[in-house]
């Protein structure tokens, strides 16, 4: 179906909808409305830089049209107490703020643009400045430009920022008179109703699984400086670098011949160095896996991540490709026993 035959969708906005696990999730770390999952800190930036010509008001009118079609963009999530629910609202504008950079010289771009990108994520977002999305657009000239998404972490994961960056680019090419094909989209909100009532009862043997493997186990990290028990601010910073090529290299070369992914291969390094540095072999380290384990909700926006503690018994490995190999039984083990 191309963009320009797919019908603008519509929500009930009295609907009562029910939270997803994620969502149920986040109310373990809930501290209002200042600080928290639930406050404007707790946001996902991307950005990409762009080539070719960018229209501020096309870019506008794709990014409404963005919303339009992501129902998780413009969604409440309603905390009374114990009464907690989502509650979809009509489509609004996001914002969209502009950046002038025709004064940069062409070799201090890519450092403005990361000094853009360091400045929009030290912004606050607050969850009740519906929509959820924003962008912010830095042009050096009328052929190189960067551009921002910003949207509220509990209603978009990773996944959800490549699906909102191909659908405005989508949108921006048809409303240019270009053709443009969007998939069928699932609502968030068929994703929560989904768990509430068919993947909880399915996850029953799997939490047998999760019991015997964690048991006795306890989740391991590198020293800090501070104890978390100290109260103070809870702050943090990024830190960006590169990875030089050779290092890349050595990595797929690994995960190929270990039938292993590179997230294998860099936390079978990340486990040794526990290892190393706090003298157990029992090694339980917490990621996250993606939560879309149903196709239908690939091309869906909200947030699906789910919490998974991974328990590598490293006693015994004498070599790092062994360690490699413990690591991905570890992964594909709980990747099969996945539940919300």
């Amino acid at each position: 179906m191309t963009i320009s035959e797919a019908p603008h969708t519509t929500s009930d906005t009295t609907e009562r909808i029910p939270l997803s696990f994620n969502q149920e999730f986040l109310f373990n770390f809930d501290r209002g409305e200042e600080e928290g999952p639930f406050g404007p800190k707790y946001n996902i930036v991307c950005g990409w830089r762009v080539s070719g010509k960018i229209e501020d008001a096309i870019l506008q009118d794709a990014l409404n049209d963005v919303v339009v079609r992501h129902e998780a963009l413009r969604t409440l999530i309603v905390r009374d107490g114990d009464d907690r629910y989502q509650k979809v609202v009509p489509a609004t504008p996001p914002i969209l703020v502009t950046h002038d950079f025709t004064d940069i010289a062409p070799d201090g771009r890519e450092l403005r643009a990361e000094e853009l990108l360091v400045d929009i994520e030290l912004g606050a977002y607050g969850i009740r400045e519906l929509p959820l999305l924003r962008a912010v657009l830095g042009r050096f000239d009328d052929d190189d430009s960067v551009l921002v998404l910003i949207a509220h972490h509990s209603a978009a994961d990773e996944w959800s920022m490549r699906l909102i960056m191909r659908d405005l680019a989508g949108f921006y090419a048809a409303r240019t008179g270009h053709t443009a094909e969007l998939p069928e989209v699932t609502q968030y909100k068929e994703f929560a109703r989904w768990q509430t009532s068919e993947a909880g009862q399915a996850a029953s043997s799997k939490r047998e699984y999760w019991r015997e493997k964690l048991a006795g186990g306890g989740i391991l990290a590198t020293p800090t400086d501070h104890l978390r028990s100290e109260g103070l601010p809870k702050t943090t910073a990024w830190h960006r670098f590169w990875l030089p090529a050779e290092l890349t290299t050595k990595v797929l070369e690994i995960s190929k011949s270990r039938r292993s992914s590179p997230f294998m291969v860099l936390l079978a390094v990340y486990a040794t160095l526990l290892r190393q540095t706090t003298g157990t072999t029992d090694i339980v380290v917490p990621t996250f896996t993606s939560g879309r384990g149903q196709t239908r909700f690939h091309d869906t926006v909200g947030s699906f991540f789910n919490f998974v503690p991974l328990r590598i018994d490293l006693a015994g490995c004498d070599t790092f490709l062994e360690a490699v190999d413990r690591t991905r039984a570890t992964c594909i083990q709980a990747w099969s026993n996945d539940i919300p």
